[in-house]
């Protein structure tokens, strides 16, 4: 058997790593394309976007443009949500069918986002909490495209969601929203907290108002919540859009 002279790390020993078998078999960590959500390379320094040679249309960019790709990523969600809408009216006879399939949907990947926000980001189980949660989701992003405003209290938290706005208009997200159809937004209250309640408690004008308030019993996850966490979803692919389109408020007539 012939010695091998050289001094690590010049040469390694790797016989376990050999085979795939030996491979999978050894590895501690795992990590594949279905842990990300949206990978994003940042580097220091502002308003810099780097390509990444190796990866075609992936760039490394700057803290200060993070908050324009989650308003796109956001706008995405939209999207997908307006193209599954419009797929399931095409199979379907009834329009309100069609609806009442896109409000279960909302509500499972609503409330599973908030867990994940929440779990993310150390959020509390109280209404500050809440309010946090609610302010960063993604199906109330970009604020230039979706109206609401977010009025927390001691012991309330008051949320008022704009029928005026571009998203209500377009059909998206938000404007499966009703006096009748808070699951999305209970889906939310119940992941960062069982005991939270929420209801439409008035309106302003055409817009929607919802309280939020802490009730005494923990409730149950919601079905359409549990469904969404175990479910593989489906593959999607955006084309290559170019130049990313600026996201501003528009003033109507």
């Amino acid at each position: 058997m012939k010695q091998v002279q050289s001094a690590f790390p010049a040469t390694r020993m790797r016989r376990m790593r050999r085979d795939d078998f030996s491979r999978r078999l050894m590895r501690e960590h795992r990590l594949s394309a279905d842990d990300l959500i949206y990978p994003v390379f940042v580097l220091e320094g502002e308003q810099i976007v780097q390509p990444v040679a190796s990866m075609p249309g992936v760039s490394r960019v700057s803290l200060d443009n993070l908050l324009r790709i989650a308003e796109e990523v956001s706008l995405q969600w939209h999207l997908l949500a307006l193209s599954f809408l419009s797929a399931v009216r095409s199979r379907l006879p009834s329009a309100d069918d069609a609806i009442g399939i896109s409000r279960r949907q909302f509500t499972g990947i609503a409330g599973l986002t908030a867990e994940r926000l929440r779990n993310l980001f150390d959020l509390g189980d109280d209404l500050v909490g809440l309010a946090s949660v609610i302010g960063l989701h993604p199906a109330f992003k970009p604020a230039a495209y979706v109206d609401m405003t977010i009025e927390p209290s001691t012991d309330r938290l008051v949320v008022t969601v704009g029928r005026g706005s571009d998203a209500v208009i377009d059909g998206a997200w938000p404007a499966l929203l009703d006096v009748d159809h808070l699951g999305a937004l209970d889906a939310i209250a119940r992941a960062v907290n069982p005991r939270f309640v929420c209801e439409a408690t008035g309106s302003t004008g055409e817009d929607l108002v919802v309280t939020f308030t802490m009730g005494d019993t923990d409730r149950p996850e919601a079905d359409d919540v549990a469904l969404t966490r175990f479910s593989t979803g489906a593959d999607f692919a955006f084309a290559t859009r170019g130049v990313p389109v600026a996201i501003r408020p528009t003033s109507r007539a």
